[in-house]
């Protein structure tokens, strides 16, 4: 009997989140991305300050799963261990063919281009960046490692700002940690990342998100 892992090529259609003005109209373009089990709906409420005169773009983890066991909320991951460069390949396809549809008649010397990731989405962001060769003005990592399985370094425009965020109680990033990831970070980008530690726990303080980037 035969037990052969095999692999097919289709064709797959995913949602997004646009938020804001349109590209053309926005003073800033934002491209967010999530962290482990959430939703795109409730995760760009956190970014309301920047609708009035930005454009969000929110990708999707294209992994979906029930959160409850009423079968209620549904969240998303990016990457699992499982056929994970499978996942990372459709992963960057899906992205960049949602940069391609938005941004593929704007000029990115004309506009600010903010990348953010949170959590597991830093990591996506990271990789992002790398494959897509895309040359943010702000790239922020916000509670969360970028990859490990990318190209060093990233080649950023001299003036990128990056940015390292999180909470003085976040339950998955200890002080510890919190070091050897500033370390990775400015190996990565050979850029000094600006750092702040806030209080409060794992999840998106938008006040604080304000203090970066003024709405």
């Amino acid at each position: 009997m035969s037990n052969q892992f095999s692999t097919v090529d289709f064709s797959f259609e995913a949602p997004y989140l646009v938020r804001g003005k349109t590209p053309k109209e926005a003073k800033r373009i934002w491209i967010l991305f999530h962290g482990y089990g959430q939703n795109i709906e409730f995760f760009s409420k956190k970014f309301q300050q920047y609708e009035k005169s930005d454009c969000l773009i929110i990708p999707q983890g294209l992994s979906l799963f029930y959160l409850d066991n009423k079968y209620r909320k549904v969240g998303a991951s990016w990457l699992t261990k499982e056929y994970r460069e499978y996942g990372r390949k459709n992963q960057i396809n899906y992205i960049h063919q949602i940069i391609k549809k938005e941004l593929g008649d704007i000029d990115p010397n004309d506009k600010e281009l903010i990348i953010f990731g949170f959590s597991q989405g830093v990591a996506t962001a990271s990789r992002v960046v790398s494959e897509l060769n895309l040359k943010p003005d702000h790239l922020i990592f916000y509670a969360g490692n970028p990859a490990h399985d990318i190209s060093f370094p990233l080649k950023l425009k001299p003036n990128t700002q990056v940015h390292f965020v999180y909470g003085d109680k976040d339950e998955y990033i200890t002080e510890e940690n919190a070091t050897k990831i500033i370390d990775y970070i400015k190996d990565l980008t050979k850029i000094t990342p600006e750092v702040m530690r806030y209080q409060g726990l794992h999840t998106i303080n938008s006040s604080i998100l304000g203090t970066i980037i003024t709405s």
